[in-house]
């Protein structure tokens, strides 16, 4: 399972979490971000995330990764 984490910070209720261009409300868990990205389509994503409480949300911090499944194995035979 691929998560995108964040190290605990003090005084976060939830975080912004923009995903290509789309945003959704993440509760911070043990003040910390922790979002299941394993469905993400694969190629490259551009993800930028704000860490919120009562009085607002903090400027947006980048990220970027890639999901790439592995290539079809090579060199297969039959040995015996």
């Amino acid at each position: 399972m691929a998560r995108l984490v964040s190290d605990p910070q003090q005084g976060v209720d939830y975080y912004e979490v923009t995903i290509d261009g789309e945003t959704q409300i993440v509760d911070a868990v043990e003040t910390r971000l922790d979002l299941d990205v394993t469905n993400v389509a694969e190629g490259e994503h551009i993800v930028e995330v704000a860490a919120c409480n009562e009085w607002g949300c903090s400027e947006p911090a980048p990220f970027t990764f890639t999901k790439a499944l592995p290539l079809a194995p090579t060199g297969l035979s039959i040995v015996g």
